[in-house]
């Protein structure tokens, strides 16, 4: 078990394991570095952080492949500071933490948090202050998803599932599920309120579901679906 630990490149496979128990800083201060956990490798630590300072550009940490698992006890910062980096989740792989931030500080910019066909878990916020959360498919779930700051919090949810407890989207955008082709689901969890500044938009193949009060605007094209059952929508603002 490591206390405290810089990596500029990592890579984790088959049965390796790797235990640190304070900050797992990924680039924290150098730029272009890449770290892989794969083929059912697993990483546990406290923090984690891709790029950690204002200079710390361009790192990746891509956990991928059934098994594989990268385990943020405490919060997980894709881009603390630097700009320009990214977590890829792919493939059957997991990543986990209690918070999870997209571009933390005003010195971060353009960060990524990509999942395709990945399992993504946040027990608390999921917040895109800095960046974009791209979902082409697989499961994120968490406690709250946040986008607050105007276009600087961008949302792609091209298709898979996207289950949270609460929403809080005011990015100057309207919030769309699926790109009209990929199935994608938006399950809304735990009777909570969910809050679209600029509407939410089911797309064609697309399905809003779970329990809970969404306030916003609602439009559904031909081929979304909506399950009225569970799902109670602000009537002043439906559409």
């Amino acid at each position: 078990e490591f206390r405290r630990v810089l990596f500029r490149s990592l890579l984790v496979t088959d049965a390796g394991r790797v235990a640190i128990s304070s900050t797992f800083f990924i680039g924290q201060t150098g730029s272009g570095n890449q770290s892989v956990v794969s083929n059912g490798g697993r990483v546990s630590n406290g923090y984690g952080s891709i790029g950690t300072v204002a200079s710390a550009r361009n790192n990746q940490f891509t956990v991928t492949g059934s098994g594989s698992l990268w385990d943020n006890n405490g919060g997980l910062w894709v881009g603390e500071s630097g700009p320009a980096n990214t977590l890829l989740v792919s493939d059957g792989g997991t990543a986990q933490a209690n918070l999870l931030t997209v571009g933390l500080n005003a010195s971060s910019s353009n960060n990524l948090l990509h999942l395709s066909d990945g399992l993504l878990g946040v027990t608390n916020n999921l917040e895109v202050r800095r960046g974009t959360m791209q979902i082409d498919s697989g499961i994120v779930t968490a406690g709250s998803l946040v986008a607050t700051n105007g276009t600087n919090s961008s949302i792609v949810f091209n298709g898979g599932t996207l289950a949270v407890q609460n929403s809080t989207v005011q990015n100057a955008l309207s919030f769309v599920v699926g790109n009209g082709v990929s199935a994608a689901t938006n399950q809304l969890l735990g009777n909570g309120t969910h809050t679209f500044a600029q509407g939410i938009v089911i797309t064609n193949n697309a399905r809003l579901t779970g329990n809970g009060t969404i306030l916003g605007g609602v439009t559904v094209p031909s081929g979304g679906t909506i399950d009225r059952k569970s799902t109670r929508l602000n009537s002043s603002h439906r559409t």
